[in-house]
Parts: C-alpha cells; sequence; structure tokens
C-alpha cells in the first residue's frame, strides 16, 4: 500500500490569512494616507497646507505600511520649534494692517524700544502712531498637531 498524496489545506489558509492581512493593511494605510492629507488640508490650510498634503507617500511592506511626509516645513509644522531671522531680525505683525506685509511696504516707518525692551516698528498716524511689528531675533512656534495620530487612524478606520 503506497503513500497517497493528502490535499493539505493548510497552505491555501496561510495564504489567504495572509492576502486578508495584506488587504487589512492596505486599507489601514489607505486610511492613515487620506487622514494624514485631509488634516494637512485643514489644520494648516492654505498654499503650504496643500504643498504638505501632496508630498504624503503612502508605502506598504509585507509586514508593515509606512506613511512618509518629504516637504521640508512637515515637521515643524506638527511638532513646532524656534524660527530664527536669517539675516538680522524677524518682523513680527502685531497689527491687522501690517499681516501679510512686509515693513518694506510701509514708507515712513520709525523704531523705538518699548518698556519691556522690545523693538518696535511704527508709523505716525495723523496725531497718533500706529504699532506695526515687533523685531525679534527668533520665536517659538506651536506645533499644530495635523499629523494623525495611532488613535486618530484607529478611530477612523473603525477599530476601537
Amino acid at each position: 500500500m503506497g503513500l497517497g498524496v493528502i490535499n493539505n489545506p493548510f497552505p491555501a489558509m496561510a495564504r489567504s490569512i495572509k492576502r486578508k492581512q495584506r488587504d487589512e493593511l492596505k486599507s489601514l494605510a489607505d486610511t492613515a494616507y487620506r487622514l494624514a492629507a485631509d488634516n494637512a488640508k485643514r489644520k494648516i490650510g492654505g498654499n503650504l497646507g496643500n504643498k504638505i498634503a501632496a508630498t504624503i507617500q503612502k508605502q506598504i511592506f509585507p509586514a508593515y505600511a509606512s506613511i512618509v511626509v518629504t516637504h521640508k516645513l512637515a515637521r515643524h509644522k506638527d511638532k513646532g520649534g524656534t524660527i530664527r531671522a536669517k539675516n538680522k531680525l524677524l518682523a513680527i505683525p502685531i497689527s491687522e494692517e501690517s499681516r501679510k506685509r512686509s515693513p518694506s511696504f510701509f514708507p515712513n516707518l520709525f523704531s523705538f524700544r518699548s518698556r519691556k525692551g522690545n523693538l518696535i516698528l511704527a508709523e505716525k498716524d495723523g496725531k497718533g502712531v500706529k504699532l506695526l511689528f515687533v523685531l525679534k531675533k527668533s520665536v517659538k512656534q506651536k506645533g499644530l498637531k495635523w499629523f494623525p495620530t495611532i488613535k486618530d487612524i484607529r478611530r477612523a478606520h473603525g477599530i476601537t
């Protein structure tokens, strides 16, 4: 009596399980990718948010997946950090009129030190003075926490 070949179902089941896991991993990576791109556009906003969202890449490997952001300001926008002046001083707008404008836009600026020692750029406004910018060597910027955490991804994917 010879040994017959027995149809072993385990390799097929293992392939099926691996396929399901791979599909689940791909689905989870898709959720993380979509969430990261949406957060960049919504929380950062504007042109920079769109540029950061465009640099988000999804990489899927057999055992894991990763979301990679290649924009140079992405980490700073997420975690925060110090911004230092390249030349001399940063001009930080302190009035609505000076927002999205540089000091060179205002022709009649003068500077003075405040009581706290800050260097202020101002403009004469009739009888008064209009404060426009404060000059600083560096400023600390808070992070926007736009990159999704594991908890955010699990919630968006429907895993509790």
